[in-house]
């Protein structure tokens, strides 16, 4: 998806499944996307969990980007919202569509048979279990990058070859290949929700954990993936960024589906100046 070129913002967004999801039958448990507006721009990357007992994730990481929306999207200065306040309407307006999807649409003994009685019982317990997923969005507006993260997946301010984390899952009861989740009967205390000044940098990526896993560390993955998506998106070619993101999913990365998205101010005169001699050489 891209957007349409009189934005003053250039965005893009793209979710594609990976490999273990392909050979297991799983449709994709991501969910990216983007939206804007005359006066503000949002993106999304969400990752439903895929483990046997989410056996609706891929819904949840939908319904996270739509909570995300429609709470930042409907934000007005005439009444500000705290962090906390803006906490429990995510979590109300993601809490509602599960429930409104259960109540459409209850659970099936198809869905429930490959799971043991343990898995079972939990689901009879908090049957928003079957929807876990984490949440990272951020809305630029007012000249404001208004952030909310729950889970593993990040968000990253873009400054000339500079990569910054704005939100990062770092508490130390996630162990293994665990992370917190939208789904978790104190997931307020683990969602985050932060304002940063957007004229400090040039844009933000966010993306999940199957973006950020395959690299070493920060450093490799800003070298290696971020500022080349960045170069490529300044020159207009989603098509290739989409097509990379095929094989990192299905390929190259570790198995796991893969969501990133991206929001950049137009490119300076003199960086404009440097990627038309580039395209010329």
């Amino acid at each position: 998806m891209v957007n349409d070129v009189k934005q003053p913002l250039s965005v893009y967004a793209v979710s594609h499944i990976g490999y273990s999801h392909l050979q297991s039958g799983k449709p994709c448990q991501d969910h990216a996307d983007l939206w804007q507006t005359d006066d503000r721009t949002g993106i999304t990357a969400c990752d439903g969990h895929g483990g046997d007992l989410y056996i609706r994730s891929h819904l949840g990481s939908r319904f996270a980007s739509e909570a995300f929306r429609q709470v930042f999207g409907a934000l007005d200065e005439q009444t500000p919202a705290s962090p906390d306040q803006l906490k429990l309407a995510l979590l109300c307006a993601w809490n509602a569509a599960v429930e409104r999807d259960l109540s459409a649409h209850p659970f099936e003994e198809a869905e429930l048979a490959p799971l043991d009685d343990e898995s079972r019982f939990l689901l009879e317990q908090n049957p928003f279990l079957a929807y876990g997923t984490t949440l990272h969005g951020v809305l630029a507006w007012e000249g404001h990058l208004l952030c909310a993260g729950i889970g593993d997946g990040g968000i990253f301010a873009l400054r000339g070859e500079t990569v910054t984390p704005l939100m990062q899952d770092e508490d130390e009861e996630t162990v293994a290949n665990l992370t917190h989740s939208l789904c978790e009967e104190r997931a307020g205390r683990y969602l985050a929700v932060d304002a940063f000044d957007f004229s400090e940098y040039d844009g933000v990526l966010v993306c999940t954990d199957g973006v950020l896993n395959p690299y070493l560390n920060l450093d490799n993955f800003a070298r290696s993936f971020v500022l080349p998506v960045v170069a490529e998106a300044r020159r207009g070619n989603f098509a290739g960024i989409g097509a990379f993101m095929t094989r990192l999913g299905e390929e190259i990365g570790i198995g796991d589906d893969v969501s990133l998205a991206l929001m950049l101010k137009p490119a300076a005169p003199a960086e404009e100046g440097k990627q038309e001699n580039e395209n010329r050489g």
